[in-house]
């Protein structure tokens, strides 16, 4: 079982990661779709940041949550990374408006979203166990599952994000 302070780490670190990711793409590549069917690194990025406010929102809900008399998820910690090979994303949740086609403002903007996530540290480590928020799809999330929930959410995401600098570098060879 992860705790809070541990959750949110891994998040950081993913978040770090993804930065990183976004970090040598030129202009056109940014908002280049390799696949019409699939959105582009900026429109990635768009939706990762809008999920992170999401999350925090979901977070900020935990704060003021009434507690369960016990633990408020039925999910272990270890089911929360595979939950997306489970279902797709729901339509009309975070959808990118396609918009932020600037690379660096847009990657500024994804480090303060992801900066709202990790301001809920002062939750209490004791109670994020006790409260949570329902995800719509996978039902109950405790406070540390929401985290785990963030961090794997930036992963899955960060890796779409490389298969998109690979498609697009192959394109150009």
């Amino acid at each position: 079982m992860s705790d809070y302070r541990t959750a949110l780490a891994s998040f950081e670190r993913a978040v770090a990661r993804t930065v990183l990711t976004c970090a040598d793409v030129t202009p056109d590549d940014w908002v280049a779709r390799p696949r019409q069917d699939r959105h582009s690194m900026s429109e990635v990025l768009e939706h990762m940041s809008l999920s992170n406010e999401l999350f925090r929102a979901r977070l900020e809900k935990i704060r003021t949550a009434p507690a369960a008399v016990e633990r408020y998820s039925s999910l272990d910690d270890d089911e929360i990374p595979h939950l997306f090979e489970r279902v797709d994303e729901p339509p009309g949740i975070a959808e990118p408006s396609g918009t932020w086609r600037a690379p660096k403002e847009a990657v500024r903007r994804f480090q303060e979203s992801a900066a709202g996530i990790l301001a809920c540290a002062d939750l209490d480590e004791r109670l994020v166990r006790m409260r949570g928020a329902p995800h719509p799809l996978f039902g109950p999330l405790d406070g540390v599952q929401w985290a785990l929930f963030a961090a794997a959410h930036t992963e899955r995401h960060r890796s779409e994000l490389i298969g998109l600098k690979r498609r697009l570098a192959d394109k150009e060879q």
